[in-house]
């Protein structure tokens, strides 16, 4: 299906779409907050990103491998940096300060929720 929604009635395209693309991010916010001081994370308007970047026209199997490819290399990056790293702190204007792990259990949280959503569920 390639239904347009907001969040939660995007399409599985959509849906994998906006995964891939979250997994940049997040590479980018996990790589900032371990090189920098206190990093402010900048939010994103997720449904703004569906449109400007399409998400209902992209490719299923690229959204896929680019997914997999960048969770691998941050899954990999996280594993090295330790307790240590997870605990170094960023700032968020939304959120406050909070350590990478808090990040980290978040953005497992919204994939395992993306996933139900995938499965109707």
């Amino acid at each position: 299906p390639h239904a347009t929604g907001e969040g939660e009635d995007w399409s599985p395209l959509e849906i994998v779409a906006h995964l891939a693309d979250i997994e940049v991010g997040l590479g980018w916010r996990i790589r900032q907050t371990l090189s920098e001081e206190r990093p402010e994370l900048q939010p994103f308007d997720q449904n703004a990103w569906a449109e400007a970047l399409d998400y209902k026209a992209r490719d299923l199997a690229t959204s896929l491998a680019a997914y997999g490819a960048n969770r691998q290399l941050n899954l990999e990056l996280l594993r090295r940096v330790g307790e240590a790293g997870m605990a170094r702190i960023y700032r968020h204007p939304e959120f406050g300060e909070q350590p990478l792990g808090v990040l980290v259990t978040h953005i497992a949280d919204h994939d395992l929720a993306h996933l139900r959503q995938i499965r109707g569920e």
